[in-house]
């Protein structure tokens, strides 16, 4: 009556910041979409990032999921949580780097026993609708290099 537990597999959602150049990502870790990014986003439950050494910008116990209505905040509203945002907290919010970078991550997950990698580029908050075709370049590139087999890294 019970599903077959080896049936299940690890889900691991990666957001990522993909980009090859360290300037453009030290840029994009001030951009205050990605400061809001970091504040709403960063962590699931905002008391994790006290194990980080880090204080949520947000309310007690808020969680985007129960408490962000997009059409009920304002802008102001938004920008004084992202003005709170410390670099440090946008670079712990997502995966920064190359697509080396975060096909290693992925492989470690993989590594570790999940069977889903769902992939999501962030970089274009900052990069804007020029860097879309960039993005998309290198989403599929990282989706190519996480599916190489251990074998062949």
């Amino acid at each position: 009556p019970y599903p077959d537990p080896d049936a299940f597999g690890i889900g691991v959602w990666i957001a990522a910041a993909l980009h090859e150049d360290p300037d453009v990502i030290d840029l994009a870790c001030r951009n205050p979409l990605l400061q809001w990014y970091a504040a709403a986003y960063g962590r699931m439950n905002q008391n994790q990032w006290e194990a980080e050494g880090l204080h949520s910008v947000m309310p007690p116990g808020w969680h985007y999921g129960n408490d962000f209505f997009p059409f009920t905040m304002t802008a102001g509203e938004a920008e004084a949580y992202a003005t709170q945002v410390p670099e440090e907290m946008v670079r712990k919010s997502a995966a920064f780097g190359t697509v080396e970078d975060v096909a290693e991550l992925a492989h470690g997950f993989i590594d570790a026993g999940a069977t889903f990698i769902g992939l999501l580029d962030v970089m274009p908050l900052h990069t804007g609708a020029a860097g879309m075709q960039d993005s998309t370049r290198r989403l599929l590139e990282l989706a190519t290099r996480i599916k190489t087999p251990a074998v062949a890294r």
